[in-house]
């Protein structure tokens, strides 16, 4: 019974002088009087700029732009492209941002002149023209076309799209009836008299301009279309999207 004892004693004090050579061989505080300038918070809050709108839409899609220069479709990005109502204005408006850096590659007014077109060759894209996104900053005429996995999801961005336009619509023409024209986005790009509207992308162009400024579609009124316009004009309607994987992981 004793030595047993003993050798419980023993144990004991070797555990207990291990425990204090290990405090000792910890990193100790230092008070080097040191004061932060700030204090950290464990959380804080991102604003997204969507706080006062209500979401109509949202998916995920591949988003194109069409470029004059090439005249061809150049990716802008993948992410979740949604159409936004402003609880308090009731303005719709179009944004995407790419995802994972969240930088934004549409960001447009929903206005009563805009229409849906479905892409050649695809039954889940769909092409419109806005004359101000505002994704890079400042307003710009842009042709953007949006492409999505499922083709159901495709009909959904058109349907909700196409109830934003004609909301847009009813609203101009209340206003107009009722003598009250608002000074909205749209009023102020209204296209200027004598000019002529593109056939293809719904753009007004100045009279005097012979292809349009968008999509380089010829003026339907000029006399005698080159055959180098006629050409131009024929590529875009019959233009496709670059060949990709449908896979947008």
């Amino acid at each position: 019974g004793m030595s047993s004892q003993l050798c419980s004693d023993g144990k004991t004090s070797d555990s207990k002088q291990g425990e204090d050579v290990e405090m000792l061989n910890e990193p100790q505080p230092v008070d080097d009087g040191y004061t932060p300038l700030v204090t950290l918070t464990d959380s804080y809050e991102v604003k997204s700029g969507e706080e006062d709108e209500k979401e109509l839409f949202s998916n995920r899609g591949k988003l194109y732009r069409y470029d004059q220069p090439t005249k061809a479709w150049k990716e802008r990005g993948i992410g979740l492209i949604k159409i936004l109502q402003h609880n308090s204005t009731g303005k719709m408006r179009v944004l995407m941002r790419r995802e994972h850096i969240l930088k934004i590659c549409c960001n447009h007014h929903v206005t009563s002149e805009m229409g849906l077109t479905p892409l050649t060759g695809s039954n889940s894209a769909w092409t419109w023209t806005t004359l101000s996104d505002y994704s890079d900053g400042e307003a710009k005429v842009e042709k953007l076309c949006i492409r999505f996995k499922l083709f159901e999801v495709a009909q959904n961005f058109q349907t909700v799209f196409t109830e934003c336009i004609d909301i847009e619509k009813n609203s101009k023409q209340s206003a107009t009836k009722s003598g009250n024209v608002s000074d909205d986005l749209s009023l102020k790009f209204a296209p200027k008299a004598g000019s002529w509207e593109c056939p293809d992308c719904s753009v007004y162009n100045e009279r005097h301009v012979d292809q349009c400024e968008a999509c380089g579609s010829t003026n339907p009124n000029s006399a005698l279309p080159s055959t180098a316009q006629a050409v131009s004009s024929l590529s875009l309607e019959g233009s496709t999207l670059p060949s990709v994987a449908t896979s947008y992981g």
